[in-house]
């Protein structure tokens, strides 16, 4: 009798294990757009890498990633090593930086590298801020990690930047990404955000009569005009057509959370023209409503 219930014990306990691990094996877990079985070896996934381009903007380049023992995060360092294929774009992390450790909780990574990612050409040049963004934009474009708490050897990150305003609990930041222009809109807001990131020069590029207006000139006006709508949000911008000019309707505003108050900031009108090229291109002087 005794050995007839070890028997039906061990029995029991086969058919539990059997049941865990053929459960186990039948769950799906999902890194962004794929479906991948909780424990593979290896396998790969496409994704957007956020390289730097000539004009000092981040560039996404899809490509098939490698992805080993589920070691997400660094598959997607190890790309931002490579040379990326897009023309005149250019890896942002030296050869030398290494994950630490990657922990995901909430959906809240918390990333810790090792002193190259702050010791390289990349970070101590004026492209800090593009550095460290390629890095959040190829990490946050996944559904499973929304934010992303950065250490270096286990030192809030902020230690190694001059910015009082630089938080270390990062999300994805599209300001500082390339959108091709492709409506008379979307070239005025992307005029006006290349003003906010005090890319003056590449703002003045976009003038399409810019010998009406010295480049020192111009910058000194934008400067004023930024320090003047720098605490105002951007409406959603409006155009009409006249004639061969197409005008586009800024309105500023700002939300005063505390008294519950909108302030207007005015209406600003930009003017725009096609080039031979199709391109819209923006007039100076700026008109004035």
């Amino acid at each position: 009798m005794k050995q007839l219930k070890i028997l039906l014990i061990l029995s029991i306990s086969f058919i539990l294990v059997f049941f865990v691990v053929d459960q186990a094996n039948s769950q799906e877990a999902v890194i962004g757009q794929r479906e991948i079985l909780p424990y593979p070896s290896t396998f790969t996934l496409e994704a957007a890498i956020y390289y730097m381009n000539d004009d000092a903007l981040l560039v996404p380049e899809q490509k098939e990633i490698v992805v080993q023992n589920n070691q997400l995060i660094e598959a997607i360092v190890e790309a931002l090593k490579e040379t990326p294929k897009t023309h005149h774009s250019h890896q942002t992390l030296s050869e030398n930086v290494r994950v630490l450790s990657a922990k995901i909780v909430r959906r809240k990574l918390y990333l810790n590298l090792n002193k190259a990612f702050v010791e390289s050409i990349y970070w101590e040049t004026d492209y800090r801020l593009l550095t460290l963004y390629s890095l959040i934009n190829s990490i946050t474009q996944f559904d499973t990690i929304d934010r992303v708490q950065l250490y270096i050897e286990g030192e809030d990150i902020n230690k190694y930047t001059d910015d009082d305003s630089l938080i270390a609990d990062f999300t994805f930041n599209d300001s500082v990404t390339y959108q091709k222009p492709d409506s008379p809109e979307k070239v005025v807001l992307n005029y006006l955000n290349l003003v906010s990131l005090n890319r003056f020069d590449l703002a003045y590029n976009m003038l399409g009569n810019r010998d009406s207006v010295s480049k020192d000139q111009f910058i000194a006006e934008m400067k004023d005009y930024y320090q003047a709508k720098k605490s105002y949000e951007i409406s959603q911008p409006f155009s009409r057509r006249q004639g061969d000019m197409i005008n586009v309707y800024v309105q500023y505003q700002y939300y005063d959370t505390i008294r519950n108050i909108t302030y207007d900031g005015g209406t600003e009108v930009w003017q725009l023209y096609k080039d031979s090229e199709d391109q819209y291109i923006i007039v100076w002087p700026r008109k004035t409503k």
